[in-house]
């Protein structure tokens, strides 16, 4: 089982409470936390798209 200390789990609930849309993605080495990517998608939407 992973170990998780109580410092990394305040940061990914953070994230995870920031992000609309995205992933986060915890990395693991011999049962500890190596590494956490944020990836964030960002929806943009045209005002008036023009009809050719």
């Amino acid at each position: 089982m992973a170990e998780v200390t109580f410092e990394n789990e305040k940061y990914i609930i953070s994230i995870l409470k920031e992000i609309e849309y995205g992933s986060v993605t915890i990395t693991l080495h011999a049962g500890k936390i190596a590494q956490i990517e944020r990836e964030e998608k960002i929806r943009i939407q045209a005002d008036n798209p023009k009809k050719g």
